[in-house]
């Protein structure tokens, strides 16, 4: 509160400041909000206004308080004000925000910024039990009551219980995953699990018990309750429902394969080998159906959707919807991992697996409705994606990521993708029957209850209407300017569906035209019976007899003044054959009688005896709509599509009676849209994750393979630039049609400001009456379906063409501050303006109408388009749907391509391995060949001279052995010989003594130096034997 008190003195005094310094002040001199109400007054000249919600008359604020509360139609205010030299300068703070009807735009609420509640009381003096509100400076400002429910959610539940919350949240979860791995990592697989089970089943009764997520956001999107075939949850209970399953499937995936269990498993019986993979097949199409309700439920939320087609605004929950999606896909893809893989080892023999999934498939189908028919086509597509993960053997080898697993990860998050964006179309299509039928049983209903409120509404304000009390009184006059201003006033083009006839009538009933028939008196007699009436008093409904005779409403409007009758009004309605389209502003339909939303876009037309009475909508019946397909029971079991849209039929309790309603069709490029986005969103996904597990191999000291980091990149290479030029394409496009859309707007204000010039310049003149211009705007107003106002240059409102839009308080009397600005300021000729009532934001072109014959400047006009942002919303929904289907096909190409590039990249690394794995160097190394010079050719020349140098070494080292080996065997060799040379020359030496002594040889004392030569002779002779041997050892070149 101190901080907007702040604010509304400093801009008060910056204000006077101008002021007394030019003497005039522009918008543009001060940095104001959307939000902030500031006036400048001249004694009772308003000089300066910077909000249009809201203007003040000078008499209606305060002149001593410089606070003051103040209460209007639209809300209450905290006036605070100041006078400067003669101006008086007021800031209106709001405090609370009301309005005389209520739709989805309009709702009632306190000022979020002052007060943490939707609902109070506000005094303007102390009461009760009310809380005070004190300025800084201890004056004193109001008084207030809150609401207790709101008051005690938001004083209970504080931003630092919350983090409190939080952080003992983030704890306990901490220690569960570290308790699960301890118990895992020890062996005790089954204990983790069995606690993981418990937490997370105390964890989900306890979020059931005390809704915990609700208790801390009071958001109506996590307030929301989604609607499941086993019960109704909100979003703060199924995404931490679905992060604990997810949990649980990753534990098992993790540690599992290596616990006690499986072990026993793979030793368990024949009975036990059949009955498990059965069963954990049968869970994985559990799943797939367990996917669809809820990605069905998750559809649609609270004001939102999660159908691109349908809506392309991201809030919160949305956000957190997705998340649940990922978590999700990430699931089932695990667990069918898990499922297949135990599947696998348990049949030892692959002939049997096909069987057997065939068999649970079978099984899954039969419990399965079968009306269910998208289910049991997911249940096909879900048995093909497991079969594809058989046959190519994809969950092989997971650890070590390929590429094929990345074609596994895809594969899988292709599925979980058709399987989201088949629920989405499945729920657009259930909700559009609804639709249908529940718009059909309004209108079967025969009564028009918006139609109803809105005639009610007009009534009270034509009963006192003194322009028509003074015409009933006055003697003489034109009566018809009564009639002439009920239809350009009152019955606003809500009512274009209808042919209004208004009867006018004195104090005796007696109508003023002798060719009105019936007097007022026998009107009311004659409809009086109860079978007429509505809820109403004074409203009668006579339900139509054919096309002759349509539906139409009688209203009997008694006009007093000062308590005396002076006359009556009868406004006679009778339904249109054809319904022209109807500009008539969502803003003044209160939200008990506005159309639904999914009503806005429905064409229907009703059929008596198969000839058509009446019709409204976009979809020409009597042209395109085969009249033959009333006779049709498809019609009304499912609808038929004709020409592009979707028609059901509804019979009325009269079986002469239908009346076919029918929207544009889903088309299958919709559907094929939400895949194209729900597949990006998982590869942006697993490109993260995977990210993220190389940077915890990185911590770990371990790194993925050569090949792997290959694919990152390529994909990363793809996406990023993907993404870069598409989002720029949605930009560029999106900037080009916001600027045709302004174009268009502009240049349709153009037009009515070209045709309205000279009608304005005749009233001015006096050549027309007030009557006939406005006549001749709500004319223009109709044929170009817009709204129509004209103010003064000094900004003041001159006419409407829906005046209601002012009556009702929605909008001042004033234009936009900042149109004047630009028009008056700097001259331009025409302004589009982005403008905001209550919720709605909406665009409007303000264009000076200037005289025809002078070219003077006669009056602003101003043609608010309240459509704009869905109309831009809707050509964004095109533009996007093209881009991402074309993101996903070139992603998915250059997938394909980025696969052979990577096998043409790593094809080298592949060859040198090989060749590498081949090479002994006990033969000779053959040189690797490579006839492209480029970098690896450059590589592989460097290769094969390094072995050519190790080759010569090789042979050099070769010959430098044998050499070394040859000069140690002729030391042995001359060691051998000498060893019986000695001998021989000792025994030599002994007969030389001998002969020399002259001693005469007996034969027995020559046998043994004989016998000792010839044993030494023998020796030398095995040594010369042995030299052949050794030729092959000579140190020469040898082959080898």
């Amino acid at each position: 509160m101190n901080q907007a008190l702040i604010r509304a003195d400093q801009l008060i005094q910056e204000s006077a400041l101008i002021l007394k310094k030019n003497d005039t002040l522009n918008i543009d001199q001060l940095h104001l909000n959307e939000d902030d109400h500031l006036y400048v007054y001249r004694k009772e000249e308003l000089l300066f206004w910077s909000n249009t919600s809201l203007v003040p008359q000078r008499r209606d604020l305060p002149r001593s308080d410089p606070f003051r509360l103040y209460e209007t139609n639209t809300g209450t205010y905290l006036v605070y004000w100041s006078s400067h030299s003669g101006y008086d300068i007021f800031y209106l703070l709001p405090l609370a925000v009301r309005y005389e009807v209520e739709n989805d735009y309009l709702q009632a609420s306190a000022n979020p910024i002052i007060f943490p509640i939707r609902t109070v009381q506000l005094f303007s003096t102390r009461q009760g039990e009310s809380l005070p509100v004190i300025h800084s400076s201890g004056t004193y400002l109001f008084s207030f009551i809150p609401n207790i429910h709101e008051w005690h959610d938001q004083d209970k539940y504080s931003d630092i219980v919350l983090l409190v919350f939080l952080i003992g949240l983030f704890l306990a979860v901490s220690f569960l995953i570290k308790l699960i791995y301890y118990q895992a990592y020890k062996g005790r697989f089954e204990q983790g699990l069995v606690v993981l089970l418990l937490a997370m089943l105390l964890f989900f009764v306890l979020n059931r018990v005390f809704n915990l997520p609700e208790r801390f956001i009071l958001s109506p999107e996590w307030l929301y309750f989604y609607r499941f075939p086993w019960g109704t949850y909100t979003l703060g209970s199924i995404l931490p429902t679905s992060l604990g399953m997810f949990l649980i499937v990753f534990y098992v995936f993790r540690f599992f394969f290596y616990s006690k269990l499986y072990r026993q498993l793979l030793t368990a019986g024949f009975l036990l080998e059949w009955f498990i993979p059965l069963v954990l097949l049968l869970t994985t199409f559990i799943l797939v159906a367990l996917g669809y309700h809820l990605f069905y439920a998750l559809s649609l939320g609270h004001a939102y959707s999660l159908d691109l087609y349908q809506d392309i605004h991201f809030t919160t929950a949305k956000w957190f919807s997705f998340v649940v999606f990922l978590t999700y896909s990430a699931t089932y893809f695990t667990w069918v991992h898990i499922c297949v893989k135990v599947t696998s080892r348990l049949l030892y023999v692959d002939k049997y697996v096909i069987p057997l999934l065939l068999f649970s498939a079978v099984l899954s189908i039969l419990f399965v409705h079968k009306t269910d028919f998208f289910v049991l086509s997911l249940f096909g597509g879900h048995l093909l994606y497991v079969l594809s993960i058989y046959l190519f053997r994809l969950a092989e080898g997971l650890g070590n990521l390929k590429y094929r697993h990345f074609i596994y990860f895809l594969i899988s998050g292709c599925f979980s993708a058709i399987l989201g964006a088949t629920a989405f179309y499945q729920r657009a299509q259930d909700e559009m029957e609804n639709s249908k039928k529940s718009f059909a049983k309004q209108t079967l209903l025969e009564n028009d209850q918006s139609a109803e409120h809105v005639l009610a509404n007009a009534a009270d304000q034509i009963r006192n209407d003194i322009f028509i009390k003074n015409r009933l009184i006055a003697a003489v006059g034109r009566k018809e300017l009564i009639e002439q201003r009920v239809k350009r006033i009152y019955l606003s083009t809500y009512f274009d569906r209808y042919d209004i006839q208004v009867s006018v009538f004195d104090a005796q009933g007696i109508p003023f035209l002798d060719d009105e028939g019936m007097s007022y008196n026998e009107l009311r007699k004659r409809y009086g019976e109860s079978k007429y009436a509505t809820e109403y008093p004074n409203l009668v409904f006579i339900k139509g007899t054919g096309p002759s005779l349509p539906n139409r409403y009688l209203y009997f409007i008694d006009v007093n003044r000062f308590g005396t009758n002076v006359g009556h009004i009868v406004l006679n309605l009778k339904l249109k054959r054809v319904v022209p389209h109807s500009v008539y502003p969502e803003l003044l339909l209160d939200k008990r009688y506005a159309s639904k939303d999914e009503f806005k876009d429905l064409s229907y037309a009703v059929f008596e005896n198969g000839t058509l009475s009446y019709s409204s909508g976009d979809f020409n019946y009597a042209r395109n709509f085969p009249f033959l397909l009333l006779q049709n029971d498809f019609l009304y079991r499912r609808g038929i599509n004709v020409e592009g849209y979707s028609h059901l039929g509804i019979e009325g309790e009269e079986t002469t009676k239908q009346i076919v309603v029918s929207s544009v069709i889903y088309h299958p490029r919709h559907v094929l849209t939400n895949v194209a986005s729900l597949f990006l969103l998982q590869a942006v996904g697993l490109l993260f994750s995977i990210l993220a597990f190389s940077g915890f191999l990185g911590i770990q000291r371990r790194s993925l393979t050569y090949a792997t980091r290959i694919q990152i990149y390529l994909n990363l290479a793809i996406f990023i630039p993907l993404f870069v030029i598409s989002v720029s394409m949605v930009s560029i496009i999106a900037s080009t049609y916001s600027e045709d859309t302004r174009n268009n707007y502009v240049s349709k204000a153009e037009n009515i400001a070209r045709n309205l010039a000279e009608d304005l310049q005749a009233w001015r003149s006096d050549d027309y009456s007030r009557e006939q211009f406005y006549s001749r705007l709500n004319q223009l107003s109709k044929y170009t379906e817009a709204d129509i106002n004209i103010y003064t240059m000094q900004g003041q409102l001159l006419a409407s063409s829906q005046p209601l839009i002012y009556e009702n308080h929605l909008r001042a009397e004033y234009i936009n501050p900042y149109a004047l600005m630009e028009i008056k300021g700097h001259a331009v000729k025409s302004v589009l303006m982005n403008e905001l009532v209550g919720k709605l934001r909406f665009k409007s072109v303000y264009i000076v109408l200037k005289s025809p014959e002078t070219g003077d400047e006669l009056a602003i006009l101003g043609v608010p388009f309240f459509d704009s942002r869905r109309d831009l919303e809707a050509q964004l929904i095109k533009v996007i749907s093209n881009v991402i289907g074309i993101f996903t096909i070139v992603f998915i190409g250059f997938l394909i391509i980025s696969y052979f590039a990577s096998r043409s990249l790593t094809f080298p690394l592949r060859f040198i391995t090989n060749t590498l794995r081949k090479t002994d160097f006990d033969q000779k190394t053959t040189p690797l060949i490579w006839k492209n010079n480029d970098e690896l050719g450059l590589m592989l020349s460097e290769y094969n001279r390094m072995m050519a140098n190790l080759e010569a070494s090789r042979r050099a080292l070769s010959r430098s052995e044998k050499e070394t080996a040859w000069r140690e065997m002729a030391k042995q060799v001359a060691h051998e010989i000498k060893n019986p040379l000695t001998p021989m020359k000792l025994g030599l030496q002994h007969l030389e003594r001998m002969i020399k002594e002259g001693r005469v040889f007996e034969p027995p004392q020559l046998e043994q130096p004989v016998q000792s030569l010839l044993h030494q002779v023998e020796i030398l002779d095995d040594i010369a034997s042995s030299f052949p041997l050794c030729q092959n050892a000579y140190p020469g070149e040898q082959a080898l």
